[in-house]
């Protein structure tokens, strides 16, 4: 995410160029090899059927991944009637959930217990919608955007 944590941007960009970016998290530190420490400690999860490139590339390419330093997204559902939609994430044990569209996020916790599942109203005029998981220690998963224009 560039610096830490700079979904701020990812966010404004897509707003901007009004298009959806794909996550890919990585792990990228330059600090000296005798520090042995690994900064972020940031992974793709590739929702493959087969461990092979393939699978992988086309899982990149359909949004079928998601970033995380230790939170799993088991499943992101939207339902829509008419003009609402509600989507329901399904995760590793979380402390928070944001859903963040463009231009307005919102916030699912549940006074601080662990939760496994949140179900989030969208705007009827949302463009997109990601979401990111923070677990029990404050790690996190980010989920690719998904295009609510379609």
């Amino acid at each position: 995410m560039g610096r830490g944590e700079g979904s701020v941007h990812w966010d404004d960009w897509m707003s901007l160029e009004g298009r959806v970016y794909p996550c890919l998290a990585n792990d990228d530190t330059h600090g000296a090899p005798e520090d042995n420490r690994d900064t972020y400690e940031s992974w793709t999860m590739a929702r493959v059927k087969e461990r092979t490139t393939e699978a992988v590339l086309e899982a990149l390419a359909t949004g079928a991944s998601y970033g995380s330093t230790g939170p799993e997204i088991h499943s992101i559902e939207i339902t829509r009637e008419g003009n609402t939609a509600e989507v329901t994430v399904k995760c590793s044990e979380a402390r928070r959930i944001h859903a963040i569209q463009d231009a307005y996020g919102t916030e699912y916790r549940e006074g601080g217990e662990l939760f496994t599942e949140a179900t989030f109203s969208l705007r009827n005029n949302a463009k997109w919608v990601r979401f990111e998981i923070i677990g029990a220690q404050g790690d996190k998963a980010w989920s690719n955007p998904v295009d609510l224009r379609d």
